[in-house]
């Protein structure tokens, strides 16, 4: 591992990218110019945009010799991964998305994380929501709590973690456990690092490593979002068969469940809005975000979509994988 503990490591990130003209320029300007000593390249793998995404990066591409542009005719995240994989050289491996921005310390931030737990294999940073919309400030002020995300990767959590979000993978992590899992086009990251963990490997988050997080704008893309993310960890959970029961079983006792409750609905309901309410407030009053008062009801919006989103994606995924 003396390869990729020295300050001048070789950085390969690997950057999937499908219809991000809107955001792929700060993207890289950002990846670009940030500061560090060693070898860096630049993996942009395209799902075939119909946008300009591809016009673009062939222009940095012609300009900046650590930019390359690649295909991915399978067109979805962990297939554009694996192209990545297969053409990154770094002793070290990230990976990022196309909507991502990093800040200007970020390959330092990689190897000051290796070098703060020198018996971690991979490292991950925290996220950090980058709002401008109302909207966008009220899910920034949901995903920072404690009800918001399902992992510590919004929130200034330093240690062992299970899994991270666009983590730094020592060279040997990605030999021995091998490329992304390309049926599980959501949430495949979740069953990368719980391979990683299997090979015997250790995943470090440091919140000083942070890379910025353009939330969704609108409710129909939040939703969309997190229904996907439903959908996708329910074939995870099918694939890695960590359901008590069956995904069959687990849906249409769900299913049969809520009928029953139905009288008891309005009082569940009536909790559960006074419990998001509080962690709209107490999320607020943290100061994680740029958001005040005015943004509570938005923030009980976004979790509400995001819970219930992720729920009916969960128990579809469940019935019908």
């Amino acid at each position: 591992m003396n390869s990729s503990s020295s300050k001048t490591a070789s950085i390969s990130v690997i950057v999937p990218t499908y219809n991000e003209e809107q955001t792929i320029k700060n993207c890289l300007d950002a990846l670009i110019f940030a500061d560090y000593k060693g070898r860096k390249e630049i993996l942009v793998v395209d799902g075939r945009s119909e946008d300009r995404t591809r016009d673009l990066v062939s222009s940095y591409e012609h300009d900046h010799q650590c930019v390359s542009l690649y295909d991915n005719p399978g067109r979805t995240t962990p297939h554009g991964i694996n192209v990545g994989i297969k053409n990154a050289t770094g002793d070290i491996v990230s990976f990022i998305s196309g909507h991502s921005i990093v800040p200007p310390q970020f390959f330092n931030d990689i190897m000051t994380a290796f070098e703060r737990a020198p018996d971690a294999d991979v490292v991950g940073g925290r996220m950090i929501p980058r709002a401008d919309t109302y909207f966008e400030h009220s899910v920034a002020a949901a995903l920072v709590s404690r009800l918001g995300a399902s992992s510590a990767r919004f929130r200034p959590v330093e240690g062992y973690v299970n899994t991270v979000n666009f983590g730094a993978y020592r060279r040997e992590v990605i030999d021995t456990v091998g490329k992304m899992d390309t049926d599980l086009p959501r949430a495949q990251d979740y069953e990368y690092n719980k391979r990683v963990r299997a090979a015997g490997f250790r995943l470090y988050q440091y919140p000083e490593l942070q890379i910025s997080y353009i939330p969704r704008s609108t409710p129909l893309a939040l939703g969309k979002q997190y229904y996907g993310n439903g959908y996708g960890k329910a074939n995870v959970f099918d694939k890695l068969d960590e359901y008590p029961l069956s995904p069959r079983v687990c849906g249409l006792a769900m299913i049969f469940l809520s009928g029953v409750t139905v009288p008891l609905w309005s009082l569940i309901l009536g909790i559960y809005l006074v419990i998001i309410n509080l962690v709209a407030i107490s999320s607020i009053r943290a100061s994680e975000v740029d958001a005040g008062i005015r943004h509570i009801p938005g923030a009980m919006l976004a979790l509400f979509i995001m819970h219930s989103s992720f729920a009916f994606g969960l128990l579809h995924g469940s019935i019908f994988p």
